[in-house]
């Protein structure tokens, strides 16, 4: 999980006019997209985030559905599955995530960072895991807490997002 999660938020002809450029391009602009608040930087939490945020069986995952951006054939990030998702996503998005508070996902943390070992843990990495697990519940909490806070500001401003793991 050495992979770092971004998102910008921009308007739907922001969208578009990236959406048009050579994909190195519009890798370029959202990456230096500097507009203030319109960037959140979830760092190796981003893959965590979004297991939890599909075990709490919210109905749209911000970090993993939408379209793929450029487009299906020039998205980058970790599998080239940068995406995008519209002012109506954005919003749907926004509302799941304000009415689902952290203590619903809270009590899948354990199985997040279980999940990463790929199979049974043996007790030294059991150990670990619950040595962690207060730590690491409260660094995903405040992501958490920027998500929810970043697709409320783009609700609001009737904006697009684009996220991208790289």
């Amino acid at each position: 999980m050495s992979v770092l999660g971004d998102f910008a938020r921009l308007s739907p002809e922001q969208l578009e006019e990236f959406r048009t450029m050579p994909s190195v391009d519009a890798y370029s602009q959202l990456a230096d997209f500097d507009e203030p608040g319109c960037r959140l930087d979830l760092d190796r939490t981003w893959s965590r985030l979004a297991f939890l945020i599909d075990a709490a069986h919210l109905p749209i995952n911000p970090i993993t559905v939408g379209s793929f951006f450029p487009d299906e054939r020039t998205a980058w990030g970790q599998d080239g599955d940068s995406r995008s998702l519209t002012p109506e996503q954005v919003a749907q998005a926004a509302v799941h995530l304000m009415s689902t508070p952290f203590d619903v996902l809270a009590p899948h943390v354990r199985a997040a960072l279980t999940a990463e070992y790929r199979g049974p843990l043996n007790r030294k990495q059991s150990r670990y895991v619950s040595d962690i697990l207060p730590w690491i519940t409260e660094h995903l909490a405040a992501h958490y807490r920027a998500l929810v806070e970043f697709f409320d500001a783009a609700a609001r401003n009737n904006q697009c997002t684009v996220f991208w793991a790289a």
